[in-house]
C-alpha cells in the first residue's frame, strides 16, 4: 500500500489537457491549490477502494486483499500505466522479501480526447441548447464508458450527452434516478441530431 500511495502522487501531479467538468471542480475543490491555467483540468486518478482480510480480530490473517481504481487520462499509455503499477509492487518485494503477493490488472476502458471544437461536438451543444435551453460546456470524464474504444476503432468523432445531474441522480448509489424530464430532453436531443434540424 505504501508503495502505491507514493505512486498515487506521482500519478496525481499529472494533468490532461482536457477540461474537467465545471460542477464536479466547484464541488470537489480538486485543483483550487493549483495555479489558473491548471485548476480546470481533468486528472488522472489512482484510489485503493478496497482492502479486506481475515475472519476474527484475533487471528492474523492467512490473506490480505488490495483493490484500486486507476483512472487514466488521454495523454497517457495505457501500457505504461500498467508498468508503473508493476513497478510499485516489484519495490515493495526488493523492501520485503518476505513479502509474498500478486498483482492482476484489468484493464478496462480506454481514455480518449477529441477537439472540443470539432464541427459535430460544437453541432451537438447547438442543438441541445435548441431543445433544453442550456449552455452545456464541454468537458472530459473520468467515468467509465466503451466510447473510447469505439472512438479509436473508428476514428469517429464522439460528444457523449445524456441523463443524469451530478449529485441528484446519486450515479452508482442507492436510489440511482433520474428526471423524467431530462429523459425526454435527451431523446429529443437525439431526435434532433438524427433529423439534422439544428444547424
Amino acid at each position: 500500500m505504501e508503495e502505491l500511495l507514493k505512486l498515487k502522487e506521482v500519478v496525481m501531479a499529472r494533468r490532461s489537457k482536457a477540461p474537467a467538468n465545471p460542477e464536479v471542480l466547484a464541488e470537489t475543490g480538486i485543483g483550487a491549490d493549483r495555479s489558473p491555467a491548471l485548476r480546470a483540468v481533468l486528472l488522472p486518478v489512482l484510489n485503493i477502494t478496497i482492502a479486506h482480510g481475515g475472519i476474527k480480530h484475533n487471528i492474523v490473517p492467512d490473506e490480505f486483499v488490495i483493490e484500486g481504481d486507476r483512472r487514466v487520462i488521454p495523454e497517457e499509455d495505457p501500457a505504461e500505466v500498467v508498468r508503473e503499477i508493476e513497478e510499485a509492487v516489484s519495490r515493495a518485494r526488493a523492501r520485503d522479501p518476505k513479502l509474498d503477493c500478486e498483482l492482476a490488472v484489468n484493464p478496462i476502458y480506454v481514455a480518449f480526447y477529441g477537439d472540443p471544437q470539432h464541427p459535430f461536438v460544437q453541432k451537438v451543444r447547438r442543438t441541445v441548447r435548441a431543445v433544453t435551453g442550456l449552455d452545456v460546456p464541454v468537458a472530459a470524464s473520468n467515468g467509465s464508458t466503451d466510447v473510447g474504444y469505439t472512438v479509436r476503432k473508428t476514428g469517429l468523432v464522439s460528444a457523449a450527452y445524456g441523463v443524469g445531474r451530478y449529485k441528484e441522480s446519486n450515479g452508482h448509489g442507492a436510489d440511482e434516478n433520474c428526471r423524467i424530464s431530462d429523459l425526454l430532453d435527451t431523446v429529443k436531443v437525439v431526435c434532433a441530431l438524427a433529423a439534422g434540424v439544428v444547424e
